[in-house]
């Protein structure tokens, strides 16, 4: 029985920290996204010429 418990608290253990992995990366991707956009509109490099 304790074995059962222990591989249950383990499969679920891997189980939490495989989600909150995912939820990291994904808002880690998210947050570059956001930022390269709001780079790529600041950037004087990046602004089209015939504008200013």
């Amino acid at each position: 029985m304790m074995d059962l418990l222990v591989q249950l608290a383990v499969a679920g253990s891997i189980l939490v920290l495989v989600v909150l992995f995912m939820v990291t990366q994904e808002r880690r991707a998210d947050l570059r996204e956001r930022l390269r956009r709001a780079g790529a509109r600041r950037h004087w490099w990046n602004r089209p010429r015939n504008g200013h």
